[in-house]
């Protein structure tokens, strides 16, 4: 009798389990793609650029994992555990990105920083007296008409809109070039 319970919960639950699913040691699980990313919103943590980690599965639905700049550095870095990361590249040195340009970020969408003050990634006060690069006159915190054309070509068509994957270290390249950011500045 004791057998035969077994047995029928055994074959109870025999349809919930998915051996063509398991993934042997090893290798990888390629159904879920995860990417570094952020959109140009203020974030929970209180920066003025919301940085993240981006998952899709197969079916195109989207998880994000919001994380604070130091979390995003020390992952994009290779410096600390990340499932966007796993292999620990150091995705600046990588895409030839300074790891300052995260700080300028936010200058893509206002024209002046919005806090009076705030804390870099060691926890010192930093004050910002500096402007930003939208040339919008009429709204001074979001890019001009044509700054909107610049961000869309890296995913970004409304501010909310996450830039991620290659396009997220192409804009974070582009930071560092001064021609690029001549035109975005001079672009109205």
């Amino acid at each position: 009798m004791k057998y035969f319970r077994l047995i029928i919960v055994f074959l109870f639950f025999l349809p919930s389990l998915s051996f063509s699913q398991a993934i042997a040691f090893g290798e990888e699980d390629e159904s879920n793609q995860y990417y570094f990313g952020f959109n140009l919103i203020p974030s929970a943590a209180g920066g003025l650029t919301h940085f993240v980690i981006i998952q899709f599965d197969n079916n195109g639905k989207r998880k994000v994992k919001q994380l604070s700049q130091d979390q995003f550095l020390r992952q994009i870095q290779g410096e600390s555990h990340s499932i966007a990361n796993p292999y620990k590249v150091n995705l600046l040195e990588k895409n030839q990105v300074n790891p300052s340009v995260l700080n300028d970020l936010w200058k893509l969408r206002y024209q002046e920083y919005l806090f009076t003050a705030g804390r870099d990634s060691i926890g010192n006060i930093v004050y910002k007296n500096e402007g930003g690069w939208s040339t919008n006159d009429s709204i001074s915190f979001i890019p001009s008409p044509s700054q909107q054309e610049i961000l869309c070509e890296f995913g970004i068509k409304r501010m909310s809109d996450f830039c991620y994957g290659e396009n997220a270290f192409k804009l974070l390249h582009l930071l560092s070039d001064q021609n690029w950011l001549t035109a975005y500045k001079n672009s109205f």
